[in-house]
């Protein structure tokens, strides 16, 4: 491989890590809101792992169409009422949707590379709506914030407990 495909690899990886704490947070807000929406009722899981194309499961939060989105926002309504300090960011967003349709471009095969995002079209023209430097502070920054977000919502998991009411088991904590 050759000196700058080296040095490039190392800025994939961290924009690689951004992309896996979104990941994260969205598995583990759908996660939230199932266990909210059970309570104390017995959780119907289906083995993930066993699933296969083409099979029909029960419409839940893990399974819904919602964009990551809708889902900060149904979490951030459900969690003011445990802890507002545990609500998300929805800036989130942005970055999400930067990284999945943004245009990543760079002159040379060097960093920084600059990430573009780009609006829909409008009477033939598109309105820039970001246009960044991806250097390695600006993706330290969102991997750190991410991954913030990220700990807001595992927080929040582990003060419902298993069976999705505040407190866990015992009812609400004080």
């Amino acid at each position: 491989m050759s000196p700058e495909l080296d040095e490039l690899g190392g800025h994939f990886y961290g924009v690689g890590q951004i992309i896996g704490n979104l990941h994260s947070l969205e598995v583990a807000i759908r996660i939230f809101l199932e266990r909210i929406q059970l309570g104390h009722a017995p959780a119907p899981r289906p083995d993930i792992f066993a699933i296969r194309q083409g099979d029909h499961l029960p419409e839940t939060a893990l399974t819904d169409f919602d964009s990551l989105g809708q889902l900060i926002d149904r979490y951030n309504a459900r969690i003011l009422a445990i802890d507002p300090d545990l609500a998300v960011d929805p800036s989130v967003v942005e970055l999400r949707d930067a990284l999945a349709h943004g245009r990543l471009l760079a002159l040379e095969a060097r960093r920084p590379l600059r990430l573009f995002r780009f609006g829909p079209p409008r009477e033939g023209t598109v309105e820039v709506r970001l246009v960044v430097d991806m250097t390695d502070d600006w993706i330290a920054a969102q991997r750190g914030h991410t991954y913030d977000q990220l700990h807001k919502v595992i927080t929040a998991l582990a003060r419902l407990g298993p069976t999705g009411m505040a407190g866990g088991s015992h009812g609400p904590t004080r």
